[in-house]
């Protein structure tokens, strides 16, 4: 009696669950994104990123923005000068763009969490806080077209207990 109550039991347990079926989710590697060229039209965005050590996968985030071609969307209508704003997200990482009626990028917001520091800023943080760790690095960068672009490293450094944040601008 007990086994045919608790198999009743179960039964009406799996009827409340959903079909795997049922659900969708679309996910894409960026190891796996096509190998992209540059566009001409944002080639201002990415070179200016020439001069600084960014990470692999921050170069790859910025490529997928710069090649995103808005006119190819639904929401794209020729007919008004207005911009769009597009967000990219890969794991940590994340960068808002705003682009013209005419596809160019003309503003970004970059955050990417847990990169490595270049190394001249490890080295100058490292002789500025002997015996402190690097706990959490941060990267901040916005751009905008046409001015200096901003990149900040926000470093959380431990000493035992104690912890401080930070900032670097390059």
């Amino acid at each position: 009696m007990k086994s045919c109550i608790l198999g009743l039991f179960f039964l009406g347990l799996t009827t409340l669950c959903n079909a795997q079926h049922e659900m969708a989710m679309v996910t894409s590697k960026l190891d796996h994104a096509p190998n992209m060229k540059s566009v001409s039209i944002n080639a201002d965005y990415l070179n200016s990123f020439k001069n600084h050590d960014v990470a692999k996968r921050a170069q790859k985030l910025q490529k997928i923005a710069a090649n995103y071609n808005i006119k190819a969307q639904s929401v794209y209508t020729s007919s008004k000068s207005v911009t769009y704003t597009v967000d990219f997200n890969e794991a940590l990482n994340h960068i808002q763009a705003i682009y013209d009626h005419t596809g160019k990028l003309v503003q970004s917001i970059e955050i990417y969490k847990n990169m490595r520091l270049p190394y001249a800023l490890s080295k100058e943080v490292s002789t500025s806080y002997p015996g402190w760790a690097f706990e959490k690095i941060e990267c901040h960068v916005n751009y905008t077209q046409g001015l200096e672009k901003i990149v900040e490293y926000h470093v959380e450094l431990s000493n035992g207990k104690t912890s401080k944040t930070v900032t670097v601008t390059l």
